[in-house]
């Protein structure tokens, strides 16, 4: 609360007590006595609650839409009760920001002069409106417009005032506005029972308010019905009815308010109608719905459903029923030719493989139409005058019951499947219940025809059976996996258990399909599957996630070791052989395990550690399990930000290529060059192909990279060409596996060339001997299809795979490398030096040109040369880089080639 009587804000509290210098009360005088004083304070006090009563009385007996006349009536009351100068009442109208002026009394010699403000911003009441918010009244005794509340009230009278009494109008607790009386010229002070008068008009007007609202939107409401809706007296007449209503009835508003709801309905149906409408008025029900005709002016007949609810008050007695009309005439219209059909195709029926049934109101068949007893083994004649319960499944003779209870009490279709018993078989079988009416509209019967489903309903089993399964080993597939495993997580949560997961994958199970036909790997797969159900235990689940990938869900394991033992079971049952079309098989797998024991495991993430540790099981040797912990997935996290960093830079460009000088360890001549691929992280700064290319053969980035490099090399060949045309480079380009691979590998070939305007015999493309390895057909089909371009070959790391000599031989190859790792040791180590002589003497043997990579001293290119090695590339002679340096390298790696003689 805030009051001003010095033009200072003041706090809560009732108002101060009048002084010498402010006006009393403008009520009338009292007369001098005791005695006349208290006879005053009385007629004061009933004066005053004779207003209060006269302003409600207003608002009461008033419709809602004169509210503004009724504010205006109160204002004036108040303002001639209270003698004050002025009455005003502002509201906010929705989610505005504004008070707007809703009411305003004048006393006549203010009106002349007085300027109405009709509207007020938030923003310029702040202190009027924290005190209102709390739902406190302000009092300004003397208002001093040089005061913050001086100022805010001038907002709202700009000719000023002198004295004001200001209380909230509140819905509840939100403000909607507020009530204020005014002194003009003189200072006043206000009386408790002004506060009294303008709160009570506040929560009238408030509540007037409100009322009004309600009733403008259930008019809204009445009046835009799609249906037909109406207010009826107790005695039937018609009270208000809206405009879907009228259309019904084909009549004026004007003609049907006071009209009786009888006089609408056709003759024949009148007495019906009445007879449900007496017993809603005598209390005797507070719904009534009721089919019947109405008859229109112009002689059309519609067929209505009318549905009235009872509005009574205290007294139980009906104040009036809102009824709703909905025009039936087309489902009507459809129902009679349903009965005429039935007439008419009776004998369809009765050679109909449907079942049709008929019921009485006791629910006991009256009819049943031939197909009855291939349905349910009973003879027709067997089954009349027996209710459902002689063949319905015991858990099925209540809902036959009710639904067809349902379709007697309403009227209305019912279509449900029920379960029926013949013998120790349960078949199923559609229903469709219909209403059969009798001349005076009332369900006499209920039509049931029924359709036998039972294939359909095992075909769906069997189809929700394989959407959860697999479908080769009939295990668990991943969708019946994940929800096993969701389950078994909430359980160990609830019940502080432990879970387990052991995925595992059959180890070069593409040997089986690749030598033996992939129906031999189909053999082989459900085999694994039989063996790993032995090792189940009841409530573990089994799933094959597809290819040759299982999952054990070990619910509620004792311990965490229970999923190691599992494994070590799982590579003792797999161990032994398998009868595979007449063969034995023989396979392991590689196994990861991951344990849930705390509240934080959640499905896809279990799956994903048992899966990253089955990964780690496999890359460390096969035949063996892993465990996952916290380091192999903080591993995995570094590896997919790696992957994602890459992509990244693929995007931005920061990939780029450095060149190795290879040199012909005879002439000390440098002859070519090896595209190396490097990546400048953006946090780790510039990373060799040793630390990235293998990631990217993983995610198949190498596609993009491998194309880049081969695109870039070449372009940086013919540039070379063009400035240095008297020194012939050979550039070399790795292939990956995956490159190889792919079906345009041949032209994107073609595109570096053409675009870097490179001759193909300068460009030699280097592949690995596994890579070839890994199809050795396809790697010979795409390795001729490459040398028919005039491209040379070479392949790269040789001795570190398992090439067959025989192999060796066919492919077209130019240009043997050897392996760093044998280069190490070559001179020094006599097991080296021997894999060097004989990977040289083989070359000779095979018409090819060798080069020995990784030479990093002097005495390994001696030894080399003089093992007859034709050329070499190393740190010895120079290190990768970049374009811009090369020939400054190549400089420098000349010089360092000696052509003496071995040195030993």
């Amino acid at each position: 609360m805030a009051d001003a009587t010095t033009g200072q804000e003041a706090g809560s509290g009732r108002p101060p007590k009048p002084d010498a210098h402010v006006t009393p009360t403008t009520f009338p005088p009292q007369p001098p006595g005791e005695g006349r004083g208290r006879i005053n304070a009385l007629r004061h006090r009933l004066a005053l609650e004779d207003l209060m009563v006269r302003v409600a009385a207003g608002f009461i007996h008033r419709p809602s839409h004169q509210l503004d006349e009724c504010i205006d009536d109160a204002l004036s009351e108040v303002g001639n009760f209270t003698h004050a100068d002025r009455v005003f009442l502002y509201i906010r109208p929705g989610d505005s920001h504004d008070f707007a002026l809703r009411g305003l009394w004048l006393a006549p010699e203010v009106a002349s002069s007085a300027r109405e403000v009709h509207s007020v911003p938030d923003s310029e009441l702040p202190l009027w409106l924290e005190t209102l918010r709390s739902l406190e009244p302000i009092f300004l005794l003397d208002v001093d417009e040089r005061s913050e509340l001086g100022r805010e009230r001038r907002a709202l009278e700009p000719d000023g005032t002198r004295s004001s009494l200001v209380v909230p109008v509140a819905d509840g607790f939100r403000l909607i506005g507020f009530l204020g009386l005014d002194s003009v010229a003189n200072e006043r002070m206000w009386s408790d029972d002004h506060l009294s008068v303008l709160n009570a008009l506040a929560g009238i007007i408030s509540q007037a308010m409100a009322r009004s609202e309600a009733e403008q939107r259930f008019g809204l409401a009445f009046s835009h019905a799609p249906l037909g809706m109406a207010l009826h007296l107790a005695d039937g007449r018609h009270l208000q009815v809206n405009r879907a209503y009228c259309d019904l009835a084909g009549r004026q508003e004007r003609e049907l308010v006071d009209m009786a709801v009888t006089e609408l309905v056709h003759p024949d149906d009148r007495e019906s109608v009445a007879v449900r409408g007496r017993l809603l008025a005598l209390g005797e029900a507070d719904l009534m719905s009721v089919e019947c005709r109405y008859q229109r002016p112009d002689g059309s007949i519609i067929w209505v459903r009318i549905h009235s609810a009872a509005v009574r008050d205290p007294d139980l007695e009906l104040r009036y029923a809102v009824t709703h009309v909905e025009d039936i005439t087309q489902r009507y219209h459809k129902e009679a030719e349903v009965r005429a059909s039935e007439r008419r195709y009776r004998t369809l029926v009765e050679n109909s493989p449907a079942v049709v049934t008929r019921f009485d109101r006791e629910l006991r068949i009256v009819y049943a139409s031939p197909a009855f007893e291939a349905l349910a083994g009973f003879a027709p004649g067997q089954i009349l005058g027996h209710k459902v319960d002689a063949f319905a499944a015991p858990g099925e003779v209540d809902r036959w019951a009710s639904a067809l209870g349902a379709v007697f009490e309403t009227g209305a279709r019912y279509d449900s499947e029920w379960l029926l018993n013949r013998g120790e078989d349960q078949y199923w079988f559609q229903s469709r219940a219909v209403a059969e009416y009798d001349q005076d509209g009332v369900v006499e019967y209920v039509l049931v025809v029924n359709t036998d489903i039972t294939t359909l309903k095992r075909t769906e089993a069997a189809l929700a059976h394989q959407a959860l399964h697999d479908p080769l080993t009939g295990l668990a597939n991943r969708a019946l996996l994940h929800d096993h495993l969701d389950n078994a997580l909430a359980r160990g949560r609830r019940l502080s258990n432990t879970i387990g997961l052991v995925f595992l994958d059959l180890d070069r199970f593409k040997l089986v399909n690749d030598s033996m036909g992939h129906t031999a790997g189909d053999v082989l797969l459900v085999e694994v599957g039989r063996r790993l159900r032995t090792l189940a235990r009841p409530g573990d689940t089994v799933a094959r996630l597809g290819g040759d990938e299982f999952v054990l869900l070990l619910d509620n394991i004792e311990d965490a070791s229970k999923p190691i033992v599992m494994a070590e079971e799982i590579h003792r049952i797999l161990r032994e052989p398998m009868s595979v079309e007449g063969s034995e098989v023989f396979t392991t797998a590689s196994i990861g395990i991951a344990v849930a024991n705390d509240d934080h495991a959640d499905a896809d993430g279990l799956l994903r550690d048992a899966d990253s540790a089955m990964y780690l099981a496999k890359a460390r040797g096969r035949d063996r399990f892993e465990v996952f912990d916290e380091g192999l997935r903080e591993r995995a996290t570094e590896r997919l930000h790696l992957e994602n960093a890459l992509r990244r830079s693929i995007d931005a460009g920061d990939l780029a290529v450095f060149y190795q000088p290879e040199i012909d360890l005879t002439t000390g001549q440098v002859t070519g060059c090896e595209a190396l691929a490097r990546w400048n992280h953006p946090v780790q700064g510039l990373l060799e192909a040793g630390a990235f290319i293998g990631l990217a053969e993983e995610t198949g980035l190498i596609l993009e990279v491998g194309a880049w490099v081969l695109a870039t090399a070449c372009s940086q060949a013919g540039q070379w060409q063009h400035e240095h045309p008297t020194r012939p480079l050979l550039m070399r380009v790795n292939l990956s596996a995956r490159q190889i691979a792919q079906p345009d590998i041949l032209q994107q070939v073609v595109d570096a060339l053409d675009h870097g305007g490179v001759e193909a015999p300068s460009l030699c493309l280097e592949i690995t001997e596994t890579a070839l390895m890994d199809d050795p057909d396809e790697a010979l089909r795409v390795l001729r299809d490459l040398r028919s371009l005039g491209v040379s070959l070479a392949i790269d790391d040789f001795g570190t795979g398992y090439s067959s000599l025989a192999y060796l031989k066919r492919f077209p190859v130019d240009v043997l490398k050897i392996d760093r790792s044998f280069v190490d040791g070559v001179g020094d180590d006599p097991e080296d030096t021997a894999i060097v002589t004989a990977i040289i003497s083989l070359s000779r043997a095979l018409g090819l040109r060798v080069v020995a990579e990784g030479v990093e001293t002097r005495r390994q290119a001696d030894e080399l040369r003089w093992l007859g090695a034709e050329a070499a590339q190393g740190y010895f002679f120079s290190r990768p880089c970049p374009a811009e340096s090369f020939w400054h390298g190549v400089s420098s790696a000349t010089a360092t080639v000696s052509s003496g003689s071995r040195d030993l």
